[in-house]
């Protein structure tokens, strides 16, 4: 099977798993460093995630969409990957995956529950992804 990394866009924060075999993992959270109006991602995030597709020898891009206007801004970073890298990008409703994770969380401890979930839900998109496959 192939190395899939799945991403929860965001104009703050990328969210960022991967697939081991058919198992969806979290791998990490990129703070999107916008420094220009129109930009989609950062240079130092555009960097992380190329050495990350380079690193784990990635051959396929699913990313979560969600609705209205992120979902413009989510199509624009789309079109950014595909000029970027040479891989198939797959777009998958991610509506829930947020919501998901954080009912999830909902059993740790208050001071816990409320830190950087964004690779979770990329994991969920992924995993989601995976299921359909």
């Amino acid at each position: 099977m192939s190395t899939i990394l799945a991403i929860d866009y965001g104009l703050a924060r990328i969210g960022l798993a991967i697939s081991y075999v058919a198992l969806a993992e979290p791998l990490k959270v990129l703070k999107n460093d916008l420094s220009a109006e129109n930009t989609v991602i950062g240079p130092h995030a555009q960097a992380e995630l190329k050495k990350i597709i380079e690193t784990e020898k990635v051959e396929k891009i699913v990313l979560g969409i969600s609705e209205q206007q992120m979902a413009e801004k989510t199509l624009i970073f789309r079109d950014h990957l595909a000029r970027l890298f040479n891989l198939p990008i797959i777009l998958v409703d991610e509506a829930l995956s947020s919501h998901e994770v954080k009912e999830k969380l909902k059993d740790l401890p208050k001071k816990d529950r409320y830190r950087e979930i964004d690779h979770y839900a990329a994991a969920i998109i992924l995993e989601n992804y995976l299921e359909l496959c």
